[in-house]
């Protein structure tokens, strides 16, 4: 063979063997921080899918982190010691944080600086209109003011938009759709708002009320990309039925008239919904947050088995309904491990005999940091009773946690969880605040009970307890 061939087509292979492999759109997030010690910084997507798992970013001796990131482009959390800050990330970004934990300064550098830098302002914008674009000050207007308010505060997040943004006409587009989910958001919460929180028990918005429909395809695939979306459908029961069902407002708690409010939720999705995406989406998170107060779990279960077609949605309320329809979540609730203050190993089973209302809080969510006054007086509350309340913290490190029990002067039994990365997964918990009521055999009373500030709450363990005294009383007898 003629050598001149042989060298060119040795030199072909070397060029092809060697070639770098085909550049990877990797997002690279890099950060400085200062102001306190931080061993680790968590990333993870915001929404309430289990599609993408939460990233350990490894911070240096000197604080420091860096990562390249194979992410699709979307709104994200990033968890700094018990600093949640929201930023936005797409592939080729490279971005910088420098964050002082102490002063709760955050600055951002390089590709992607812009419109993190507008997300910092649209946070501080939220926190300034937060009085006022909030549906218990919106209870107390009337429907002209409420409609004025509404959207002067609208035109607010849009100046501030117009204002911040470059050329990322992607990021533009999803900020506009999310000022815009807001607005409705608020559209479709006015008249409940007025029922449960004023003595309108009757009220109805009046003909010439903007109809969120008419701004809002729900259909339209590409909000799926605001967090926001899905929970607009899910959280809103009393807008889609309140023409078809009978619904109680007549208390500060929606209810349905001789019906599962949530089970009917789910079985009407399909009236409004066609796109199956979005029905995959809206009844998971329905099935996710409800199924554990279903009056009919089997019938909750088959619903959404009926209308979902994700596999890994299927699976996971699955896991939730088996636990919930044997003892399995039972027996692992009591038998886990999980470590109190002083560092001892303890289960819920050493409190059989007691009544629990167990607590799953970290120090990073603020709704969980809000409940601790009440959580404390129902604690106090039921002193000397056969009565316990267990708190269960969750993501914090050891020394984050023990702090935030002397800052809030926590009562009750404090425990974490002690080496068990799949405790959240087993017990079905995907987000919190998270409230459960377990009686004094043992059992599961409330796999998603209502928080302590909730009337409700303090009314359902004063009834398990005086189930419990008459209970002793029969005995005795």
């Amino acid at each position: 063979m003629n050598c001149k061939y042989l060298t060119i087509c040795f030199i072909a292979f070397l060029i092809i063997s060697c070639s770098p492999e085909k550049n990877k759109d990797f997002t690279i997030l890099k950060g400085s921080i200062s102001g306190g010690l931080v061993e680790t910084v968590y990333l993870e997507k915001k929404g309430y899918s289990n599609k993408f798992k939460k990233v350990d970013l490894s911070v240096s001796n000197n604080q420091t982190f860096q990562e390249n990131l194979e992410i699709t482009s979307g709104y994200y959390s990033l968890k700094i010691g018990n600093k949640n800050i929201n930023i936005y990330l797409e592939p080729n970004f490279d971005l910088t944080l420098h964050i002082d934990l102490e002063k709760n300064i955050i600055t951002f550098d390089g590709i992607g600086e812009i419109e993190n830098d507008y997300l910092k302002k649209k946070d501080s914008l939220q926190k300034e209109t937060f009085y006022f674009d909030n549906y218990k000050y919106h209870a107390k207007l009337s429907e002209n003011r409420f409609l004025q308010i509404n959207d002067s505060i609208r035109n607010l997040y849009i100046d501030l938009l117009q204002k911040s943004i470059s050329n990322n006409k992607k990021f533009e587009e999803l900020e506009r759709k999310s000022i815009l989910l807001d607005n409705v958001y608020n559209l479709m919460g006015f008249e409940i708002s007025k029922r449960l929180l004023t003595e309108h028990k009757d009220f109805k918005v009046s003909g010439s009320f903007p109809h969120p429909e008419e701004t809002l395809d729900f259909n339209d695939e590409s909000f799926l990309d605001i967090p926001l979306f899905i929970p607009l459908i899910a959280n809103n029961p009393y807008y889609f039925l309140k023409n078809k069902i009978n619904l109680d407002t007549s208390t500060e708690k929606l209810k349905c008239l001789n019906c599962d409010l949530y089970l009917e939720h789910l079985n009407n999705l399909e009236s409004f919904l066609n796109n199956k995406k979005i029905i995959n989406e809206t009844s998971f998170l329905i099935s996710k947050w409800w199924l554990g107060k279903a009056q009919n779990l089997d019938g909750f279960y088959e619903s959404f088995k009926a209308i979902n077609s994700n596999q890994e949605y299927l699976e996971f309320v699955q896991n939730i309904y088996n636990n919930l329809n044997t003892k399995r979540l039972e027996s692992f609730l009591s038998h886990e491990f999980l470590k109190d203050t002083k560092g001892e190993l303890i289960s819920l089973n050493e409190f059989k005999g007691k009544i629990l209302y167990l607590d799953f809080w970290s120090s990073s969510c603020a709704p969980c940091i809000r409940e601790f006054t009440y959580l404390n007086q129902l604690s106090v509350n039921n002193q000397g009773e056969k009565f316990e309340v267990i708190g269960i913290n969750i993501w914090d490190t050891e020394e984050r946690w023990k702090k935030t029990i002397r800052t809030h002067n926590l009562k009750g039994i404090q425990l974490s969880l002690a080496n068990d990365p799949k405790f959240l997964e087993k017990v079905g918990i995907s987000s919190i605040p998270r409230y459960m009521v377990i009686d004094d055999a043992g059992n599961i009373v409330d796999y998603n009970a209502e928080p302590p500030s909730d009337f409700n709450a303090k009314k359902q363990i004063k009834d398990l307890m005086n189930n419990q005294e008459r209970a002793i009383a029969n005995k005795e007898l």
